[in-house]
């Protein structure tokens, strides 16, 4: 018996519910990676190396990439289903951005936000 049969039939010998329990979560998993090829579509490839998708909601993504000539880190928002070719040095100010992106259609406003929450030394 082959491995591919031994976990078939192992699968065949699981209860009904733990059955369909995996089949939910392939099947959130396969829209999940439908949704993440549509980020990935954003960028160029040939340029921008990515290295992790974190979905904030839908429509809202950052994500985490690396240029590919000079290996550097960065982050970009991605709201409404557009990249702004905009990057950021952390993931909170790409968080910020996409707020902004969503709510004005600018990046900006993340900017300005991030002033005005940072605490005054004493």
């Amino acid at each position: 018996m082959g491995k591919f049969d031994e976990i078939i039939s192992n699968i065949d010998s699981m209860p009904v519910l733990v059955k369909a329990q995996m089949y939910y979560a392939a099947e959130r998993e396969k829209e999940r990676e439908k949704e993440f090829d549509g980020v990935r579509e954003l960028f160029n490839e040939r340029y921008t190396r990515i290295i992790e998708i974190t979905k904030i909601k839908d429509g809202m993504f950052i994500v985490e990439c690396e240029d590919k000539s000079f290996k550097e880190k960065h982050f970009t928002p991605i709201a409404n289903g557009k990249n702004p070719h905009e990057c950021f040095p952390d993931f909170n100010s790409a968080l910020l951005a996409a707020v902004s992106i969503e709510q004005t259609g600018e990046a900006e406003a993340g900017y300005w936000a991030a002033k005005l929450m940072i605490k005054e030394e004493k």
